[in-house]
């Protein structure tokens, strides 16, 4: 039995008092923050950071970065895990209470270890007992949008296949090609502030602007046949953001539909990027993304991994977990591997899965050994 840190009275400390103690200028009204996080080099000219008080979480709407009032201060200060809940407990005087924890908190270098029983975790995953999707409030506006997008333009087809990627699984995955002609369309079936909701359109200093006007390529999340959600792709090598999502919103498992044809038998591959879970799907795998930035346990995305893997599928299965090999691929193991060895999946099921040493990730592998290359 390990003694584990008990996060709450540390998670309910006023996400903006954290932001404002850590140095950060507070937005004006409900107005977004400009963000610190590592995306932004040159600093966040248009502020992009939004602080919700109802979640008491932060999140970049522009890099994805987010979290915790605990991960606000790691990410910010740079801080570990304990370090950062001891930056908490001083700044607030928050006395820091412990627990027992049924679970070694050193899974990953310890063999054999048994499965544990499943923990209840603080907040529900999304995902309903049916293991289906609650469509979110704009659905049908995102579903609009998608109508409205052309089909694979020329420059999407040859970004695809120099990619290593199959025709056929471009069909399937459903990518499309935005337009200008793809707003026009919406205009006239909702209103500016409709769209501005749903976080298709953007308003700032006054001036309305398509949200997606550099991101020309409309990624599909399915469930089924059932279009739950979308982002944007830009396919400019110099776009400091690749993926824009729309704002307030929070990305789904992409590729979730792949789960229906999943028999358990072979391993589950899980990872960072849409792109990854392509190109391990045209390998014959079965892939999942859990996209938009760092993960932690408590992640929304994470949190319906584990509740998918433990009441839909089998704490029994295999699970290889994609990551480039760097200090965020290596975050994204730990944490991923970490909230499924707590939701019951033993540590020999649990892989980290890296492509062939010569290349950078999955998706270049990929590339480069496509047949007929």
């Amino acid at each position: 039995m390990n003694t584990m840190i008990d996060t709450k009275p540390l998670q309910a400390i006023p996400i903006k008092d954290i932001w404002a103690d850590l140095g950060h200028e507070l937005p004006r009204g409900n107005g977004n923050a400009r963000c610190f996080g590592p995306a932004h080099k040159n600093g966040d000219k248009h502020p992009s950071l939004g602080l919700d008080t109802k979640t008491n979480h932060y999140k970049c709407f522009a890099c994805e970065q987010q979290g915790d009032g605990i991960g606000l201060v790691m990410a910010s200060m740079g801080l570990d895990f304990k370090d950062a809940t001891k930056w908490l407990s001083d700044k607030y005087g928050v006395g820091l209470s412990h627990f027992k924890s049924e679970t070694d908190t050193k899974y990953i270098t310890h063999g054999k270890t048994p499965v544990v029983a499943p923990r209840e975790y603080t907040q529900e995953p999304i995902r309903n007992a049916h293991f289906s999707y609650d469509l979110p409030a704009n659905i049908a506006i995102y579903q609009s949008f998608y109508n409205y997008c052309n089909k694979p333009n020329d420059e999407l087809i040859k970004w695809w296949q120099a990619r290593g990627l199959s025709n056929e699984l471009l069909e399937q995955a459903g990518w499309r090609t935005i337009s200008k002609t793809t707003y026009q369309k919406l205009a006239k079936d909702y209103k500016p502030s409709e769209l501005i909701e749903a976080g298709i359109l953007s308003e700032y200093d006054g001036q309305i602007k398509p949200l997606f006007y550099n991101h020309r390529v409309a990624v599909p999340y399915f469930d089924g046949d059932q279009l739950i959600y979308l982002r944007a792709r830009s396919l400019d090598p110099k776009a400091k953001a690749k993926y824009l999502a729309p704002r307030n919103s929070s990305p789904p498992i992409y590729n979730y539909q792949a789960i229906e044809t999943y028999d358990g038998k072979e391993p589950l591959y899980i990872t960072e990027s849409e792109t990854d879970a392509l190109a391990l799907t045209d390998m014959g795998k079965t892939a999942l993304a859990l996209v938009g930035g760092q993960k932690n346990p408590d992640s929304l995305t994470v949190r319906e991994l584990t509740h998918l893997v433990t009441y839909g599928l089998s704490p029994a299965i295999k699970i290889k977990i994609v990551a480039d090999r760097d200090a965020t691929g290596q975050t994204f193991f730990d944490n991923v591997a970490k909230a499924l060895y707590i939701a019951g999946v033993a540590s020999d099921n649990l892989e980290r899965y890296q492509s062939n040493p010569k290349y950078k990730d999955i998706g270049e592998q990929l590339q480069n050994e496509r047949p007929g290359k």
